[in-house]
């Protein structure tokens, strides 16, 4: 089966074979995990959220902790133990969304820094095309083609990301 990028670069070649196009188009591979890894910026990003839920934990933990320490006092009212684990149970569910919701605003943020660089090197290239990368876009691309480096490069030359800055 024809993935999708693979199949819509043969089609964009396709066409313009069938309009008489003269220049080939020029077409490139981008490995967006490659790019993660390896961009600062991305690096920022992800370090950015993972602090983020790093201190939801340890809140939850300590949360954990004072619940844990009333469900042992003998002398505490059950109605009021059960009123705190419905709370943290709560305060649990709206966490991991807050969590969820940053994971995915900085994946956003990634991407159109990718977007940027990419925008601007096809200019300067002259690239048509850029297809995604990896075991789960092209089905094969000559690694010649391969250009995550300089993404790499432009992404991490443009203005870091400030850390105090909500995602």
């Amino acid at each position: 089966m024809v993935r999708r990028p693979l199949f819509a670069a043969l089609v964009v070649l396709a066409l313009l074979l069938a309009l008489g196009c003269s220049k080939a188009p020029v077409i490139v591979t981008v490995d967006m995990d490659k790019l993660a890894n390896d961009s600062k910026e991305a690096q920022a990003i992800k370090a950015e959220v993972e602090s983020f839920a790093k201190s939801v934990e340890d809140q939850l933990d300590k949360g954990a902790q004072q619940i844990q320490a009333a469900a042992a006092d003998p002398k505490a009212d059950p109605r009021k133990v059960n009123e705190m684990k419905m709370q943290f149970s709560q305060i649990l569910r709206q966490a991991e969304e807050e969590v969820d919701n940053r994971r995915k605003q900085a994946v956003d943020r990634v991407h159109g820094k990718v977007g940027e660089a990419l925008n601007v090197l096809a200019k300067e290239k002259g690239w048509d095309m850029v297809i995604r990368s990896g075991p789960q876009a092209a089905m094969w691309a000559d690694g010649s083609l391969d250009v995550t480096g300089i993404v790499v490069e432009r992404m991490d030359k443009a203005p870091q990301a400030n850390p105090q800055q909500k995602p």
